[in-house]
């Protein structure tokens, strides 16, 4: 009867191979298999933490899966392909985001439209890009949007940036916080005279009950990117038609005691002057002792021990004064 080979198995396929290897074989395809699944899990647990460094659009997609409403992945995604010179697979990231992310999540949606207008202004045209602010405006609060849109454009000095302007005007000509906006941008910008031109604009344009707080904040731009001079100037206006306001009071002695500090405003008696009136005013009792522990503490910084002591004495005659 003719003897039947036996199948050969996995094991054994190797001619020679005994017992003894097999087993030593076996081991090491486990261990390499373990160690393969350990470098799988270290990566993505790598993946799942946020300041993990993301190499491949694989390793964006696979983050993806599990923040899909995240939109600084989505925008970091888009900004990875414009690297790698891939404009059109940056714009089809930004249209998967936009279908991804929860409508709930405005300020998420916001930043992926806000990151897409950007992508057209510098790789696409002008007219790409408002064309995408245009839908953007549909989907998005409009003020918000166009206030991020404005700071980011509003001083480049190319088409898109008037395009943004005369649109954001359009639609936010009444609104405070955009003529604020606009005056920092040009202050920090060293555009001093054209930031005082619109404030003349703002005022013909925002409701009168928004006129003091503009004036207010265009004060604060003066002194801190403008003249001093012309700061103090809009601040007296303000307190000589306003003079029981406390809130523009306050302001005022802190812009003038901090140009003091900083050796670029007035004297210290003018500063102690402005002090004096303002503790010359008839508020309530609360208010005012507000404004002598103001004017003690900077009679305390700038000041002597005489000028402290006077400090005292006024404040002891008002209440005096309260008592009779």
């Amino acid at each position: 009867q003719p003897i039947v080979e036996p199948e050969s198995t996995e094991e054994n396929q190797d001619e020679g191979e005994t017992p003894k290897n097999s087993s030593r074989l076996k081991r090491e395809k486990k261990r390499r298999r373990q160690a393969t699944e350990h470098d799988l899990f270290d990566r993505e647990r790598a993946l799942a933490s946020s300041n993990a460094t993301l190499e491949t659009a694989d390793d964006y997609e696979r983050r993806l899966l599990g923040s899909p409403n995240s939109s600084l992945l989505w925008i970091r995604f888009m900004a990875f392909c414009v690297s790698l010179g891939q404009v059109d697979k940056a714009r089809e990231i930004s249209e998967r985001a936009l279908a991804s992310i929860s409508y709930r999540l405005e300020g998420e949606k916001l930043n992926v439209w806000l990151a897409r207008i950007n992508l057209e202004a510098r790789h696409g045209s002008a007219e790409q890009a408002m064309a995408h602010v245009e839908q953007a405006c549909r989907e998005v609060d409009e003020k918000t949007l166009f206030l991020h849109l404005v700071e980011s454009f509003y001083c480049r000095g190319d088409d898109i940036g008037e395009l943004i302007f005369q649109s954001a005007l359009r639609r936010l000509k009444t609104s405070e916080e955009f003529w604020i906006l606009c005056g920092k941008l040009k202050f920090s910008a060293g555009e001093v005279q054209n930031a005082r031109e619109l404030l003349d604009r703002a005022l013909a344009s925002v409701p009168k009950s928004a006129h003091v707080r503009v004036i207010l904040k265009f004060a604060q731009l003066e002194y801190r990117f403008g003249s001093a001079e012309q700061g103090r100037t809009l601040f007296e206006g303000l307190v000589g038609n306003f003079p029981r306001r406390l809130d523009l009071w306050s302001v005022f002695l802190d812009m003038e005691t901090l140009s003091l500090r900083n050796g670029s405003g007035p004297e210290a008696e003018q500063v102690r002057s402005l002090y004096r009136r303002s503790c010359s005013l008839e508020l309530s009792s609360k208010k005012m002792k507000f404004l002598f522990q103001r004017f003690l503490s900077f009679e305390k910084e700038f000041g002597t021990t005489k000028t402290v002591e006077a400090v005292k004495e006024l404040a002891r005659d008002y209440v005096a004064s309260r008592m009779e």
